[in-house]
């Protein structure tokens, strides 16, 4: 489906020798909801940042995708329904 629409989906965090790194990693070095939010959750991607230097993105609180790409904000995207919305985001290109 992805792909009738010129686009190629990446799903970086299903590579297997990530999931198999992740899977060796226990809970408590990948998240710990005690700490803020912004600081607590996604801990491994956070510390990543902050060691390539990307101190603002590494505090940014964690959103649902469609909010974090700022789509669901497109004008006119909430009177659309299913596929239309599809046409609708390639248009924007």
């Amino acid at each position: 489906m992805i792909s009738d629409h010129g686009r190629e989906a990446r799903f970086p965090f299903l590579d297997e020798a990530v999931v198999q790194f992740l899977s060796t990693v226990p809970i408590s070095d990948k998240a710990n909801f005690s700490l803020p939010r912004g600081q607590g959750e996604k801990r491994l991607l956070r510390l990543a940042a902050l060691r390539l230097g990307l101190s603002g993105a590494a505090a940014l609180p964690k959103r649902a995708m469609q909010f974090g790409t700022r789509i669901s904000k497109t004008e006119h995207t909430h009177t659309l329904h299913g596929a239309d919305r599809t046409f609708f985001v390639d248009d924007l290109d």
